[in-house]
C-alpha cells in the first residue's frame, strides 16, 4: 500500500523505511482563517457492518445537512485503492446513504447522523468520522482473506516492536485509523475548528467469533491504546475516557441462533462491565438469517439497509447520552471576543462580548435566536439554558460620523441639511432661495449634488467636508416693444401707432432706394 498519499496533509507523520510512524503529538497549525468554529467528530470503527455493506431494502432518502463526513472505507493494503476515500478538507458536507462500499450502500453513519441531526441545529456542527475495513481481525495473527487486503486491527500495544510495516496485515488497519483522523482533525484546526471528539462506535467481532476470550483481551488492549492516542493526536486529556460504543454480534450472523455468537457477546458484555465509560448496543432484533434460513439480510452476514439505519440509531442515542455537554459551545467573528460563565448550579449563563477597538457588535445568537436587543452593557443572561447551548456573537467595523459645515448667504437664501452623518449614508439638503434669487450650484467639495424631489442629495458620505450653495440674482424679463413704445419712439401719435408704423417702414424703405 502506498501510504505517501494518506499522510499528504500531515507533517509528523512521515512514511520512514516502509514502516507506518507512531501516532505524533497534535500538530500545531495557525488557523487560516479569522473566524472560530466549534465542531464535534463522532468516530467509526470496525469490519463490513461498520465498513458500510448493507445494500439490500429501499432507498434511504435522508440528508443531514447539520453533521458533515469524513472517512475511508476498505483501502488495500498494498495499492492503496479504496471503496470511497473522503479525507480533504471539507469533507462530505451532509451525511447520506452512498457512504458505504459502494453507492447505494450504507454503514451505521447514516442512522448516527439521523439522531445527530436535530441537536446539532446552532452555532456549531458535528462531523461522523469512519475509518473501517469489511472482513478485518482485531488478532495481529490474522493475514488472510480481507485481513491481507486491508490489514487487521491488532493495536499498539500488542507490535512488541513498537511499529508496524506496511510489509505485513499486523496492526495496518488500526494505524490506518488513527492516521486518517490525525488528518482530518489537523485540517479541521488548521480552518479555524475548535474540535472536541465526543465518542467512538465500534461494530467489529466477526471474523473473531471463535477466540471469545483473546477477543476480550485483544479489545480491553485496544480500547486503551486508542483513547491514548487520541490524546496524544489532540491534546485533549479527557479523551483517557472517551465514550466508546461496542455493537453486539448478531445473534443471526451466517446462520439463525449462530451458537457462537452468545459467548461472544458475554465477552464483549464483560468489558463493557469492567472499563470505564464504555457501553453496549443490542443488534438481537435485526435478523439476518430467519429460523427458516432465509436470508433476510443484504446477505448472509450483512444487516438490510433499514436495519443498519436502526443500529445506527441505536449507537447515535448511546453517543448523545454520553457526550460532553456540559458547557456552551462559543463562537465568534474577527472584531472582537465572546466568553461564557456558568453559575454555580448551573441554571444562569452570562455571555460576555467585548467589541475590538473600532468594532461594535452586529448581532448574538444564542441556542439558534437572535437575542443582541437583549444585550446590556455588553452582557447576555440566559436562564436554565440546556445542555450543550451555542452562542456566536458577530462584529462589524464601526461606522465614522462625519462633520459636515455649510457655507452660503443667508441674504440670498436659507439652507438646512444634517451637521453630521454616518459613513456611508446619504445627505440631503434643502435649499430655499431668497425673493429675487435662484441656486446657481450646490456642490460638496467638487462634487455637485442631485436634485430630486426638490431636495439636493448626495447619495454615500465618505469624509467630513463643507456644502457651499451658490446663489443668484433672477434677470429681468426680456420683452419686445409694444405699439404704443414703438410709436412714441418715432414720434407718431398714439391713435395712428399701426398706420404710423407702417408709413414710417415705407419710409424708411424708400428712403434706402435712394
Amino acid at each position: 500500500m502506498n501510504f505517501k498519499k494518506m499522510f499528504s496533509v500531515l507533517g509528523a507523520c512521515a512514511l520512514l523505511a516502509g514502516t507506518i510512524a507512531l501516532p505524533a503529538k497534535s500538530i500545531s497549525a495557525q488557523a487560516v482563517t479569522s473566524e472560530e468554529k466549534t465542531i464535534d467528530m463522532y468516530l467509526i470503527a470496525g469490519q463490513s457492518n461498520a465498513a458500510g455493506y448493507s445494500s439490500k431494502g429501499r432507498k434511504l432518502d435522508g440528508v443531514f445537512e447539520n453533521v458533515s463526513y469524513a472517512g475511508e472505507v476498505d483501502r488495500y493494503r498494498t495499492s492503496g485503492a479504496s471503496a470511497h476515500s473522503y479525507l480533504e478538507y471539507p469533507f462530505q458536507p451532509a451525511v447520506k446513504e452512498g457512504f458505504g462500499r459502494a453507492t447505494g450502500f450504507v454503514g451505521p453513519e447514516y442512522g448516527i447522523a439521523e439522531k445527530l441531526n436535530a441537536k446539532y441545529k446552532g452555532g456549531h456542527k458535528a462531523l461522523v468520522f469512519k475509518s473501517a475495513a469489511g472482513g478485518t481481525s482485531i488478532r495481529g495473527s490474522e493475514s488472510g482473506g480481507q485481513n491481507g487486503d486491508f490489514g487487521n486491527w491488532c493495536s499498539r500495544s500488542q507490535w512488541g516492536g513498537g511499529s508496524v510495516s506496511t510489509a505485513s496485515p499486523m496492526g495496518v488497519q488500526y494505524q490506518r485509523f488513527v492516521d486518517n483522523f490525525t488528518g482530518v482533525y489537523t485540517q479541521l484546526t488548521e480552518h479555524g475548528y475548535t474540535v472536541k471528539v465526543q465518542g467512538m462506535a465500534w461494530m467489529q467481532g466477526e471474523a473473531d467469533l471463535g477466540v471469545p476470550q483473546e477477543y476480550g483481551t485483544l479489545l480491553e488492549a485496544f480500547i486503551t491504546d486508542l483513547r491514548a492516542d487520541l490524546v496524544s493526536v489532540t491534546n485533549d486529556s479527557t479523551l483517557s475516557s472517551m465514550p466508546f460504543v461496542i455493537g453486539e454480534i448478531a445473534t443471526s450472523f451466517a446462520s439463525a441462533n449462530n451458537p457462537q455468537v452468545p459467548p461472544f457477546i458475554e465477552v464483549q458484555r464483560s468489558v463493557a462491565a469492567k472499563m470505564n465509560n464504555v457501553y453496549m448496543v443490542k443488534t438481537d432484533d435485526l435478523i439476518i438469517v430467519d429460523t427458516d434460513g432465509t436470508v433476510l439480510g443484504s446477505d448472509q452476514w450483512h444487516f438490510t439497509k433499514q436495519d443498519q439505519r436502526t443500529l445506527g440509531n441505536r449507537f447515535g442515542d448511546v453517543l448523545l447520552q454520553n457526550a460532553r455537554f456540559e458547557d456552551a459551545y462559543v463562537s465568534t467573528s474577527a472584531g472582537g471576543t465572546i466568553e461564557k460563565e456558568f453559575n454555580d448550579d448551573k441554571t444562569e449563563l452570562t455571555i460576555t462580548v467585548t467589541a475590538d477597538e473600532g468594532y461594535v457588535l452586529k448581532s448574538l445568537t444564542f441556542d439558534g435566536r437572535n437575542v443582541t436587543a437583549q444585550v446590556q452593557n455588553g452582557k447576555y443572561v440566559a436562564q436554565n439554558p440546556r445542555k450543550g447551548v451555542t452562542c456566536e456573537a458577530v462584529f462589524e467595523r464601526a461606522k465614522a460620523s462625519f462633520e459636515i459645515a455649510y457655507e452660503f448667504d443667508s441674504t440670498q437664501g436659507s439652507v438646512q441639511g444634517a451637521t453630521s452623518v454616518e459613513e456611508g449614508s446619504a445627505l440631503m439638503v434643502t435649499v430655499t432661495p431668497a425673493e429675487g434669487y435662484e441656486v446657481e450650484s450646490v456642490k460638496f467639495g467638487e462634487t455637485e449634488l442631485t436634485l430630486a424631489d426638490g431636495k439636493y442629495t448626495l447619495e454615500s458620505v465618505t469624509t467630513s467636508g463643507t456644502v457651499k450653495v451658490v446663489f443668484r440674482k433672477k434677470e429681468a424679463p426680456k420683452e419686445g416693444l409694444t405699439g404704443t413704445q414703438l410709436g412714441l419712439a418715432i414720434g407718431i401719435p398714439v391713435g395712428a401707432v399701426v398706420i404710423g408704423a407702417a408709413v414710417a417702414a415705407a419710409l424708411i424703405v424708400k428712403k434706402k432706394k435712394k
